[in-house]
């Protein structure tokens, strides 16, 4: 199931924003214009089959990450299809963990340059 997730969001790159911030993430999951980093994983999930059980649908990552920390889910050790979460005094910033090359963490992220789009983490 974590590859038809991790090729649903591969299938999402070069998918920009229309105007500030307005996608159909949001329009999907119902706040329309938003910071939506965290609802096009939510979407990408949400397609792939995943039960919000496994990932939930939240629009902020803040929310995301206590949902998982709640859980005991939070690890700095990542696999390929796992969440990521940049946190800068607060989660910021959520991706998807396409793979690791031993150097970096590739990803897809939504949100990114107002797109969504492939970056590595190292």
């Amino acid at each position: 199931m974590k590859f038809n997730f991790i090729n649903y969001a591969i299938s999402q790159i070069g998918y920009k924003e229309k105007g500030d911030n307005y996608t159909k993430y949001g329009e999907w999951y119902g706040i329309n214009p938003g910071a939506w980093c965290d609802m096009f994983v939510s979407y990408c999930a949400n397609k792939s089959g995943i039960s919000t059980k496994i990932i939930p649908k939240y629009a902020n990552c803040g929310d995301t990450r206590k949902w998982y920390e709640k859980k005991g889910l939070l690890t700095s050790n990542p696999h390929v299809g796992d969440l990521g979460l940049v946190m800068d005094g607060g989660a910021k910033h959520i991706f998807i963990v396409e793979y690791i090359d031993g150097k970096y963490i590739h990803t897809i992220e939504g949100n990114l340059s107002n797109k969504v789009k492939r970056n590595k983490k190292a």
